[in-house]
């Protein structure tokens, strides 16, 4: 009994960390044990013409996982990648988002712009690339990636230049966020 009381109270903190930082939140139960899947939030720019939230997100409704945008109130659905997407991240200015793309079968980052067009691809390395955030001023894209054998922190341009990697240790790294 202490045990799934344990577990709830630091689910609960977990949540009420996440929702006071400005994170949606969603929990899944499997047994006793939750899952928490903080989901990352947006504003979409005042140029964007709506006015309003809009919220990023992976979801394999269509058969395939690909990259949604939805407003905060659950209208306007719309599927912003085809050919597989997953772990959105926005630009700072809200005009892009950064996303692991499997279109070829392993996962690299791709960038594209919100009002649609064709995903950019920002790495191509046989590692697997994933997790992608973006710096507060646009310019700096941090992703994970397993290039090294494990999973490591680098760093790129928004446009995918200048390549560098931030951690070297001998455990993997994850989420750069």
């Amino acid at each position: 009994m202490k045990k799934i009381l344990l577990i709830f109270l630091i689910a609960v903190a977990v949540i009420a960390s996440a929702l006071f930082s400005g994170q949606m939140v969603t929990t899944a139960f499997s047994g006793v044990a939750p899952t928490v899947y903080l989901l990352q939030r947006a504003t979409a720019p005042p140029q964007s013409g709506d006015g309003g939230d809009q919220i990023a997100f992976s979801s394999d409704r269509g058969g395939g996982e690909e990259i949604y945008l939805v407003s905060a109130d659950g209208s306007d659905l719309r599927q912003l990648t085809n050919g597989g997407g997953a772990y959105p991240a926005w630009s700072p200015d809200g005009m892009q988002i950064a996303f692991g793309s499997n279109r070829d079968g392993n996962f690299k980052i791709d960038v594209m712009d919100l009002d649609g067009g064709e995903p950019v691809r920002l790495t191509d390395d046989p590692g697997m690339d994933l997790s992608s955030d973006w710096s507060p001023d646009d310019a700096q894209i941090a992703f994970e990636s397993d290039r090294d054998g494990h999973s490591e922190i680098y760093v790129m341009n928004a446009d995918g230049s200048g390549l560098q990697q931030l951690t070297d240790i001998d455990a993997d790294a994850w989420n750069p966020a």
